[in-house]
């Protein structure tokens, strides 16, 4: 009985955590915005601002969004098997690696974000025209 009453609780939770992911979604920009080079045919001159859009896209919206998902897995794991101790360790290896996941991400965001600005002579926006030019 008490069981069932965690996953009631569980579920509620996770419908009231995904709203904001529902409502941020659209104020972000979509992939096909990134990649479009503003209606115009994509030029050379273009690829550095999309490498560093693509990479803030997949840094600071879809990483969020899987990670999040990731981590109400793991909780949902970890609820549901409070008896068995395989389980819980089960969600907490799902919430270690998704915490590493995270790590990797942004230090890939970090990288490429520097060579991309060392590339262009500074920031990507402002100076990949001037560069490949």
């Amino acid at each position: 009985m008490l069981n069932k009453y965690f996953r009631g609780q569980f579920i509620f939770a996770f419908l009231l955590s995904s709203l904001p992911i529902v409502t941020l979604a659209a104020d972000k920009q979509t992939l096909g915005d990134i990649l479009s080079c503003g209606g115009e045919p994509c030029r050379l001159s273009n690829i550095l601002s999309i490498i560093q859009a693509l990479n803030r896209y997949i840094a600071f919206t879809l990483l969020p969004i899987v990670a999040t998902l990731a981590f109400l897995y793991a909780g949902f794991i970890m609820v549901v098997g409070t008896g068995n101790p395989k389980e819980v360790s089960k969600g907490k290896e799902i919430i270690s690696n998704t915490i590493y996941g995270i790590i990797i991400v942004f230090a890939a965001y970090y990288i490429i974000n520097l060579i991309v600005s060392g590339l262009a002579g500074g920031t990507a926006d402002t100076r990949a025209t001037e560069f490949l030019q």
